[in-house]
């Protein structure tokens, strides 16, 4: 698949997040809370596998500086949430995707990493 710029429309999500730095990485942490209750989300639209880092607005880069990631699934309906997992609605739009990730040409969206 070639990098080439996409329109997404909303979608849902249910997963896990942890607050993070890049200094103070906790992606594994976050996947180990993540996959063990996987099977306990229902409406699952894919097999795929979602990790989102939600920098905020005004995100200055520092090694640092915290940022929320997410580790979900993408769901066509919400019917019930598991314990310690949440929903994440995306509201859309532009997107430039790649083989192995997507980032967000809109900054009202955050980097989606599949």
């Amino acid at each position: 698949m070639e990098a080439k710029i996409v329109e997404l429309g909303p979608k849902k999500f249910i997963g896990a997040w942890m607050m993070m730095s890049l200094s103070d990485n906790k992606t594994p942490d976050l996947w180990r809370q993540f996959m063990p209750k996987r099977g306990e989300i229902k409406n699952r639209v894919s097999g795929d596998f979602i990790s989102l880092q939600n920098y905020g607005e005004n995100w200055d880069f520092s090694p640092d500086k915290p940022f929320k990631k997410w580790a979900f699934v993408e769901v066509s309906t919400v019917a019930e949430i598991p314990s310690n997992m949440e929903v994440y609605d995306l509201q859309g739009g532009k997107t430039g995707l790649s083989p192995s990730h997507v980032l967000p040409l809109n900054p009202l969206l955050t980097s989606l990493l599949v």
